[in-house]
């Protein structure tokens, strides 16, 4: 068990020093530290709560759905104009996505997914 600890324990480090990660933790701290960029998500937050309290006392049809999204798409693309959160946002996809490759592969090893000789038929790695 503690082999499998400190593999883990060097996986962490792999990751944490991962160029993907970097990229993230230094648009994390851009965005955390930039007044503008902070106002813009508050205000993003608080529209989207008033369309989801809307959605809640008023039981919308479809249409009304489909223009509450279109609604909120439209702020969030606004929001994304500002190149501090639309770094901080596709930074964080690709580690958010570095982080399910990695737990799919692990998930998929101990079901019996991959073949130990050979990771070309494992979707996890790829």
């Amino acid at each position: 068990m503690d082999n499998i600890l400190k593999t883990a324990q060097e996986l962490g480090v792999m990751i944490a020093t991962s160029d993907t990660f970097l990229r993230f933790q230094k648009a994390e701290e851009a965005h955390n530290s930039d007044a503008e960029a902070l106002a813009l998500v508050e205000e993003y937050n608080v529209f989207r709560e008033s369309l989801m309290q809307k959605i809640r006392s008023e039981q919308p049809d479809e249409q009304a759905m489909n223009d509450f999204r279109n609604q909120l798409q439209e702020k969030f693309q606004e929001v994304q104009k500002n190149a501090i959160i639309a770094e901080y946002v596709e930074s964080k996809k690709g580690f958010d996505e570095l982080n399910e490759q990695v737990m799919n592969l692990i998930a998929s090893t101990t079901s019996g997914g991959c073949d130990s000789g050979s990771c070309s038929s494992c979707s996890g790695c790829h």
